[in-house]
């Protein structure tokens, strides 16, 4: 499946670099909701290809090279990020 995604027109990423957290990643705002979810550094990396305008199937392809891991997990854990980030209307597409 070839498709693109973009964050919601009321949410912002902000970087984070150990604030107090032990990882690396990123806060999403949702200021509609007055939200904000964390990420881990995976989540982050996710985060960063959609907002490159990626397709699935290149952030699919991005996740194997990155994390050394075969098609089908790298499928299988983007689509459990991405359906996070639609549950909590983080995402459009």
């Amino acid at each position: 499946m070839v498709a693109k995604l973009k964050l919601s027109e009321d949410v912002e990423i902000e970087e984070k670099e150990e604030y107090i957290s032990r990882e690396l990643g990123a806060v999403l705002v949702n200021y509609q909701t007055t939200k904000f979810y964390e990420t881990n550094d995976t989540g982050t990396f996710i985060i960063k290809l959609i907002q490159g305008s990626k397709t699935t199937d290149e952030i699919v392809e991005a996740i194997c090279a990155e994390y050394e891991v075969d098609e089908a997990t790298a499928q299988e854990d983007f689509d459990e990020f991405i359906g996070k980030l639609q549950q909590y209307e983080l995402i459009e597409g």
